[in-house]
């Protein structure tokens, strides 16, 4: 699953895979807040279509950042 983003530090958005998102295990595209400020890292260690990997797996991260999810989709369209 995937959640659009917006970035609070510079209003940028990006469609990530929920695994970015600290704390957060949606059990389906409805159960989230879009008021509440998460944390989540900007980009995954990962290229994306290989499926989601666990935080365990992502090895050296870059800091964690606030953020708003906006919406949250099963795959991304392009």
């Amino acid at each position: 699953m995937y959640a659009f983003v917006r970035f609070l530090e510079d209003n940028v958005c990006y469609a990530l895979p929920v695994s970015c998102v600290q704390d957060f295990s949606p059990k389906s595209r409805l159960d989230f807040d879009n008021q509440k400020v998460y944390t989540v890292y900007r980009s995954p260690a990962h290229d994306p279509e290989d499926g989601d990997e666990s935080p365990d797996e992502w090895g050296e991260r870059p800091p964690l950042h606030k953020a708003q999810i906006l919406a949250l989709a099963a795959i991304i369209q392009t």
